[in-house]
């Protein structure tokens, strides 16, 4: 067998995998609040447990099971790295009742603002969704395969911001070559 390796690819872990649900709208509203009350505070671990706290008060849950769920957040850009801000449309999206207007907003927030990379203390500029989405516009078709082995492309060495279908296939010869889920 080949050997794996695994140390290159888009990696996101989430919290919460439906968007919808009452405890991810809450939650989010739990951090908006905070943010607009404390927006004069600078960051600082202080501040970051305060905000633990403020969730843990109405969603009980472990220390790491609250970071994750915050960082849910700023991973989808609805959050703003060390807890600055927030996305323009997240007030909208807490507020909006209409399900399809709100995956509507949510889709303008995740392509706006999204960074698999990026957590409350890490910034990232990384775009994954954009480069996705150019890359399919530019492909116009992909497969499972071409979409696994995308998330092994490393996107900051493509300045153009997408893959071309020649570029794509070699990308997918070389997630062959590693067994990256195939």
């Amino acid at each position: 067998m080949t050997k794996q390796i695994y140390e290159n690819y888009w990696k996101i872990t989430l919290a919460y995998t439906n968007i919808y649900a009452e405890e991810f709208e809450k939650v989010l509203n739990i951090i908006v609040h905070f943010i607009d009350d404390n927006y004069t505070v600078a960051y600082s671990d202080e501040k970051y447990e305060k905000l633990q706290k403020s969730i843990n008060d109405i969603f009980p849950k472990n220390e790491t099971s609250i970071r994750k769920a915050i960082n849910t957040y700023v991973k989808l850009g609805f959050i703003n790295y060390k807890l600055e801000s927030y996305h323009k449309d997240s007030p909208v999206f807490i507020r909006e009742t209409n399900r399809q207007k709100k995956k509507t907003i949510f889709s303008k927030i995740v392509y706006s603002n999204s960074s698999f990379d990026r957590t409350v203390t890490n910034y990232s500029r990384k775009r994954e969704i954009n480069f996705l989405i150019k890359t399919l516009a530019e492909v116009e078709k992909m497969d499972k395969r071409d979409l696994l082995a995308l998330m092994t492309k490393d996107i900051t060495t493509v300045s153009k911001g997408y893959l071309n279908r020649e570029e794509l296939d070699r990308v997918k010869k070389y997630a062959d070559k590693i067994d990256f889920c195939f």
